[in-house]
C-alpha cells in the first residue's frame, strides 16, 4: 500500500471538517449524523459493513477511494450513502465541490446525473438539480483544499479518527 495510514486519516478528517463545517459540535448537543472512511478498495467487505452499519444506524457514510497503488495525493472518488425515506441510496463516484462561500458538497460526476449531497443539522441529504451550472472549477478547488488540510492534519493530529487496517474512520 503506498498511502500511510496518516494520509488516510487527514483525509477522512479533512473531508469531514469540509463537509460538516460545525454542524457537529458536541459541546452544544449537535452530533455527526455521517461517517467519513478512506480507504484504498484493497477490501471490499471493509466497505460492504460500512454501508450495513450506517444503514442499520441511520447514518449517512461518505467513503473517500484512493485506488490501490495510486500515488495521488487525494481520494479519486468518492461514494456516498444516504437514507431516503428508510432505504439506502448509494451513488458511486461522486467529488468534492466547493463554490464561493460555505461548506463543501458531494456531486456525482457524470453527463445526465442529476442530484448532490449537502451536510444539514438532520445529517447528509440529496438535493435534487446540481450546486452550480459548471462544476469543474469548484472540484478542483475543493480537491486542493483537501490534500492542504489534510497535510495539516497529519501533522497537528486528528480527533475522532480511527485506523482499521486500510480503511479509516472518522
Amino acid at each position: 500500500m503506498v498511502h500511510s495510514s496518516g494520509i488516510f486519516a487527514g483525509s477522512a478528517a479533512a473531508a469531514r471538517g469540509m463537509v460538516e463545517g460545525d454542524m457537529a459540535n458536541g459541546a452544544v448537543g449537535r452530533f455527526s449524523k455521517t461517517i467519513f472512511i478512506a480507504s484504498d478498495g484493497r477490501h471490499p467487505f471493509l466497505e460492504e459493513a460500512a454501508l450495513k452499519g450506517a444503514a442499520g444506524a441511520e447514518l449517512g457514510l461518505v467513503i473517500l477511494q484512493y485506488g490501490t497503488g495510486s500515488k495521488a495525493k487525494g481520494p479519486r472518488c468518492y461514494t456516498v450513502a444516504v437514507l431516503d425515506d428508510g432505504v439506502q441510496v448509494v451513488e458511486h463516484d461522486c467529488a468534492l465541490w466547493i463554490g464561493d462561500h460555505g461548506r463543501a458538497v458531494l456531486v456525482p460526476r457524470g453527463k445526465g446525473v442529476d442530484g448532490w449531497f449537502e451536510m444539514t443539522y438532520r445529517g447528509l441529504v440529496r438535493r435534487a438539480g446540481r450546486p452550480a451550472p459548471s462544476l469543474a472549477g469548484g472540484m478542483i478547488k475543493a480537491a486542493n483544499r483537501l490534500v492542504m488540510l489534510s497535510k495539516s492534519c497529519r501533522t497537528d493530529g486528528c480527533l475522532g479518527v480511527a485506523v482499521i487496517d486500510a480503511a479509516v474512520i472518522a
